[in-house]
């Protein structure tokens, strides 16, 4: 009882400090401190880090991007390590066609379950009135990536090979789930909308193991705004 006590309140602060899930990106803001060795295997000019993941203590993934200024398209280089970041596998990415508008990103998230199965979401550069993003899948490592739809261009979140989450969107509002793997999402509902509330921003919920998670939303009421918390035992 009380390691899963424990649990819970990691998971808590992760939320309220990152507001994305355990495995989530940092970003940017690894930008400019590429390890020695990643020199080695990508160009020097390509080295914008806009994503990483680690899967353990030993493996993990970097995306690095290159903008092109006079189209604003964006060449992307997925490189894993294995031995903790002493050496590193680089594959360039072909994932849009020539004049494809999604492929002006203006920001790009990695999510791995395992060593071999992976998703990567570009959002397309737009205004704050719209959140666009396409979803890519890999089960070999980040080789090969097939495209899927995706509900807007925020940072996803797989529970399993099949279960997965989405929340933001224009207002932050907005969360979604898909039990396919990503070919197919729904929009979720929360309980918050009940008694005059209305939900301001929600936050991609964090799970434990399958079946128990905890999603954080905050929430609007009358004479007061909240952070509320829902948990599960289902799965969602």
């Amino acid at each position: 009882m009380k390691k899963r006590i424990l649990l819970w309140i990691v998971i808590v602060l992760l939320v309220l400090v990152s507001g994305t899930p355990p495995r989530a990106n940092a970003g940017d803001t690894l930008a400019g401190r590429a390890p020695a060795a990643l020199l080695k295997a990508v160009e020097p000019e390509a080295l914008n880090i806009r994503a990483f993941h680690l899967v353990s203590e030993n493996e993990g993934w970097l995306l690095l991007n290159q903008t092109l200024a006079w189209t604003r398209a964006n060449s992307l280089t997925i490189a894993q390590t294995t031995d903790g970041g002493k050496s590193w596998n680089s594959y360039p990415l072909s994932l849009f066609a020539p004049g494809d508008p999604d492929a002006s990103a203006s920001a790009s998230y990695l999510d791995w379950l395992d060593p071999q199965t992976g998703w990567l979401v570009v959002r397309r550069a737009s205004s704050s009135n719209f959140d666009i993003g396409v979803l890519f899948h890999t089960v070999d490592g980040g080789k090969s990536w097939t495209r899927l739809t995706a509900p807007m261009g925020e940072p996803v979140y797989f529970v399993t090979s099949t279960s997965g989450w989405m929340a933001g969107g224009p207002a932050g509002d907005r969360l979604y789930r898909t039990m396919d793997g990503g070919s197919s999402w729904q929009i979720q509902t929360l309980p918050f909308a009940a008694n005059r509330s209305t939900v301001q921003h929600v936050y991609t919920p964090h799970f434990a193991n399958e079946r128990e998670g905890l999603l954080a939303a905050i929430v609007a009421e009358p004479g007061e705004t909240r952070l509320k918390f829902l948990s599960t035992q289902d799965g969602g």
